[in-house]
């Protein structure tokens, strides 16, 4: 996990950074009150938020590779190279049903080009796209779920001082 965050840019350790400390500052407020189901959730979330975001991070978004170089690639006949678009950065030669991207940030084309993560400081693509959405869901669903212990939290608290 350590040597990850070493190649992460500001925005994905800051995300990484903070939820951790916000997991840890809520088990120590919440270890007071015995909300096990919530702790339990909670830190599932985190852990599947964690495994997601570290899978969009070392999968690769799905790069067109070495055979479409523009030296090496051999058209079957004169006729196919309509089918045929050429990235002008890269030098590469790629079918059409590709939909491939290039991304200006990362220098590469992608194949099925989502958009450029700052998160992950990727793109995301044709390989990493369902960890992505994971990701995402599983940072949402530990977000809604660090609130509502903090509310169900503040609710109890006040509900004990009134007696």
């Amino acid at each position: 996990m350590i040597y990850i965050i070493f190649y992460l840019d500001k925005y994905g350790i800051c995300l990484v950074s903070t939820t951790t400390f916000v997991l840890i500052f809520y088990w120590i407020i919440i270890l007071r009150y015995n909300f096990l189901p919530m702790k339990i959730l909670t830190t599932l979330l985190y852990s599947m938020f964690i495994t997601s975001y570290t899978v969009v991070f070392l999968k690769s978004p799905g790069i067109a590779g070495r055979e479409y170089y523009k030296d090496t690639f051999k058209f079957e006949n004169e006729k196919d190279k309509i089918n045929y678009q050429k990235c002008s950065k890269c030098n590469i030669i790629i079918p059409k049903s590709f939909k491939v991207v290039h991304c200006k940030k990362c220098g590469i084309c992608v194949i099925k080009q989502d958009h450029h993560c700052p998160w992950t400081g990727k793109c995301i693509g044709k390989n990493n796209l369902r960890p992505f959405v994971l990701f995402g869901c599983s940072l949402f669903g530990y977000i809604v779920s660090l609130l509502a212990s903090f509310i169900t939290c503040i609710v109890y608290v006040t509900s004990e001082k009134k007696k």
